[in-house]
């Protein structure tokens, strides 16, 4: 299975950012980010950059405190 698939990203203030895999079984977290010193987004997008061959997703996370962060799902 490719490893972005049926993915979604998700953010809820100080809970930081949320990445879960969904389907017919369900919804599992699959991976998170919580800065040591707390966060506070508010709201995250999916992108991907036109003329990237890879199509690789990156996650943009808007903290209310500390602005734009970037994120890129790996997996691991």
């Amino acid at each position: 299975m490719d490893k972005e698939a049926n993915l979604g990203y998700l953010s809820w203030y100080d809970a930081g950012i949320r990445v879960v895999r969904f389907g017919a079984g369900g919804i599992e977290e699959v991976g998170h980010y919580v800065d040591e010193g707390g966060n506070d987004f508010w709201g995250v997008q999916a992108h991907r950059l036109p003329a990237d061959p890879t199509e690789t997703t990156y996650i943009l996370g808007s903290d209310w405190d500390s602005g734009l962060w970037i994120f890129r799902y790996t997996g691991d």
